[in-house]
């Protein structure tokens, strides 16, 4: 009888022994399941929020060249004529003053030409403001094409215009120059209105013959161009020479 109990025994032992051992197993086997499934769920959160920086990082550097963009229009309306793209007055500013600057440096000259319209004003009054701007659109154009790309062509406001010629080693010629842009100015332009023919005054200031600074250049060549529309408009006037 005593044996027989300890062999129950030892079975039931060994039952529960086998229990907890699957147990055991089962609980290990539910813990790395569920381990499993965290490091999977890490990873896929880790993935998403990748994607998630990748696609922030796409959208700023879009939103990045577009601030850029905008500010580089902005930069361009500040320093240009709205009308022609010409150089408006702050640039002009800016590029006359370092023109003087670097010619001081190499001891080349710098020409200022102060170009104004004569009757324009009749082309405002007899046909509006819409062909007005159409006019002074060609003329701008015109004046670029007469001088080359390292030379300024700048509108000061309404018809007035200047050109700013850098290195110009040999004075003489600027009144070469302003012929050519008197011919292009007073050659016959066809607009939607009709077809209409303006001229130009043009004040001529060089460095050093005429002036020491950029504000004397600009002061003398506009001097120089009331000058030539006073003496019958359509043609050039240099400043006088400056007292060495």
């Amino acid at each position: 009888g005593s044996a027989l109990e300890i062999l129950l025994l030892s079975f039931a032992l060994g039952d529960r022994i086998s229990g907890m051992r699957r147990e055991k197993e089962l609980a290990n086997a539910t813990a790395l399941t569920a381990r499993q499934q965290m490091v999977e769920a890490l990873r896929k959160a880790e993935h998403e929020l990748e994607s998630r920086v990748a696609e922030r990082t796409v959208a700023l550097e879009a939103l990045n060249s577009q601030l850029r963009e905008k500010e580089t229009q902005l930069e361009h309306l500040v320093r240009h004529d709205p009308l022609t793209g010409l150089a408006n007055r702050i640039l002009l500013k800016d590029r006359v003053e370092r023109a003087v600057t670097r010619a001081r440096r190499s001891h080349n000259g710098v020409a200022l030409l102060m170009v104004d319209l004569d009757g324009f004003k009749q082309v405002n009054d007899a046909y509006g403001h819409s062909v007005g701007d159409a006019l002074l659109v060609v003329i701008a154009g015109r004046l670029t094409e007469c001088v080359r790309e390292t030379d300024t062509v700048a509108r000061l406001g309404g018809d007035e215009f200047v050109v700013l010629l850098e290195e110009t080693r040999h004075p003489g010629g600027t009144g070469q120059i302003a012929e050519k842009l008197l011919t292009a100015v007073q050659q016959p332009v066809t607009l939607a209105a009709g077809t209409v023919t303006v001229s130009a005054s043009i004040g001529i200031a060089c460095m050093p013959e005429h002036a020491d600074t950029a504000e004397e250049l600009l002061d003398r060549a506009d001097a120089a161009m009331y000058a030539a529309k006073a003496a019958g408009r359509n043609r050039w006037h240099a400043a006088p020479e400056i007292a060495v």
